[in-house]
């Protein structure tokens, strides 16, 4: 009798609820099996419909994962995505609800979420003070230990803190945030990374090292994963800026973008702008403004460039930007560059 893999059987779905499924299926088969020789004359059995229960279960996944998880309130600033990109995020796995909680000494933090792919990663915390402990604000802060694997952080740029007090009241529970581009050779590496919380402490107004307030021991472990990101090799010369550039290569996801240009060429713009990227800032026709869609709509995109610079050999140069706005790749017809949306053209 034919015994379907039904490992196999269906689309990509969160792993959870994957597994779920094809337990139940194969618990299914092997009873199934167990009872063929009494049901030889049976032409509709019984487990059909279960199986037709699972099957709707996970062609409904996609339509349900709105209901198993929702992204945060704070990831959603973070992250503008509509509801149909946040939904797929999901699905896709570059969205993860955690909801892991340690407490130590009367201070309780919590893993809420994590949002990554190929080059970027984001967690999001939120810690809680007991009473009598001293008040979060933007001036407090977290010392931590990070390593992937075992083995020493994997990102080559890191950004973490509470959030400012704009966006935030001081008080007894706030988010912190990580933020971190990946290295190039943590980029395509799956594993545990591990991140450790040893001191709530105080930053100085003036430049100097932070105060402890209170030691402690809070771990977390989360995955760190590969995501599916699009290539384009467009090998072709566009006007940036009022210079010829030639693109190589462009790396997208609905969260970053990577754009890697010929090296001279840039050194040209550098030139022409008096903007030197090895000693300054990144001149302006290089930040990515926004995308536009082959219906004609614009997605624009704000100013967060996490890595740039030229390569080992200065041929070619580099630059990482995350998406402010969660795009859809599949839409895009060209980049936007600098504040006269020169086109980077990828369709």
């Amino acid at each position: 009798m034919y015994k379907p893999d039904w490992q196999t059987q269906f689309p990509e779905v969160p792993e959870g609820i994957h597994r779920l499924i094809v337990n139940t299926l194969e618990t299914l088969d092997e009873k199934d099996g167990n009872h063929m020789k009494n049901r030889k004359n049976k032409k509709l059995r019984k487990s059909v419909l279960p199986i037709a229960a699972a099957l709707v279960a996970v062609l409904g996944t996609t339509a349900m994962a709105a209901g198993v998880f929702r992204w945060n309130e704070r990831a959603e600033k973070v992250f503008v995505a509509d509801e149909v990109m946040q939904n797929r995020l999901v699905t896709e796995g570059n969205v993860t609800g955690i909801g892991h909680t340690v407490t130590d000494g009367g201070i309780t933090m919590e893993l809420i979420q994590t949002i990554q792919d190929e080059n970027y990663f984001y967690a999001l915390f939120n810690v809680t003070v007991g009473e009598g402990e001293p008040v979060l604000d933007e001036d407090s802060g977290l010392a931590m230990e990070l390593s992937l694997n075992g083995r020493e952080s994997p990102f080559g740029s890191l950004e973490w803190g509470f959030v400012s007090n704009m966006e935030q009241a001081p008080g007894s529970s706030r988010y912190f945030e990580i933020r971190g581009t990946k290295m190039e050779e943590s980029a395509l590496e799956s594993g545990e990374l591990k991140v450790v919380f040893t001191a709530l402490q105080r930053n100085q107004e003036k430049a100097g090292e932070p105060v402890d307030l209170k030691t402690g021991n809070w771990p977390f472990t989360m995955d760190m994963k590969q995501t599916s990101v699009t290539h384009f090799t467009p090998g072709m010369e566009y006007i940036l800026g009022g210079v010829q550039v030639k693109v190589l290569s462009v790396e997208l996801s609905p969260l970053s973008i990577i754009i890697t240009c010929d090296g001279q060429d840039i050194r040209s713009m550098e030139g022409r702008t008096g903007v030197n990227s090895d000693q300054t800032d990144l001149p302006e026709d290089l930040v990515i403004s926004g995308v536009r869609y082959q219906d004609g709509t614009v997605v624009s995109q704000g100013l967060d460039v996490k890595n740039y610079g030229y390569t080992d050999q200065g041929g070619a140069f580099k630059l990482t930007q995350r998406f402010t706005s969660v795009v859809d790749v599949e839409r895009i017809q060209a980049i936007l560059m600098g504040d006269g949306q020169d086109e980077i053209q990828l369709k």
